[in-house]
């Protein structure tokens, strides 16, 4: 199975926290019918993530749950996407398309430059987006 990766980078000029950023790259996905799950174990994380969806975006419900592995969508799609929220590489082996947010921080930036390479050295087909989302 060919795995894809995908970088959404945040915008040098873009001040919003990443978990604003992170939504709407969820409802980027969501708008292209896609069921995503966004794979962190921090509690804390899960519990903003599972709060932002209630009220974005502002005129539609996502409807979704919380796991062990972090927050998945609730939606009768075919396509699924993996989102890795967290700072360390996640198990490709479980995921065919797997998101990768890199923040507007230096310490982000780094380590999403980190991934990128070992993405590539294992061969797997890797895209980059530097885009402004807008809610």
């Amino acid at each position: 199975m060919s795995k894809m990766i995908t970088f959404h980078i945040q915008n040098q000029d873009e001040i919003m926290a990443p978990i604003f950023y992170l939504s709407q790259v969820i409802n980027k996905y969501v708008q292209d019918q896609f069921n995503v799950e966004i794979l962190t174990k921090d509690p804390m994380v899960q519990e903003m993530i599972d709060r932002i969806l209630w009220i974005y975006p502002h005129d539609a419900f996502i409807p979704h749950r919380v796991t062990d592995h972090g927050v998945q969508t609730l939606l009768a799609q075919d396509k699924s996407v993996s989102i890795n929220f967290g700072l360390g590489m996640i198990d490709t082996n479980k995921h065919s398309m797997i998101v990768e947010c890199v923040f507007n921080t230096e310490s982000h930036k780094a380590i999403g430059r980190d991934k990128f390479k070992l993405y590539k050295q294992k061969g797997y087909t890797v895209t980059v987006h530097k885009e402004v989302l807008h809610g």
